[in-house]
């Protein structure tokens, strides 16, 4: 993507993580833990 819209980047991330959980038979559900890391820290809220 890299068009610096970080909602739409996160929702990207989001379905790819999504699509290699049920590739490896898991759900979102079975996650414990993430972390995100920022580039910009001004993108938080977003």
């Amino acid at each position: 993507m890299g068009d610096g819209d970080v909602e739409a980047e996160t929702r990207q991330v989001l379905a790819n993580l999504q699509a290699v959980l049920a590739a490896a038979g898991a759900s979102p559900r079975q996650v414990v833990r993430t972390t995100v890391f920022l580039a910009d820290l001004a993108d938080f809220a977003g």
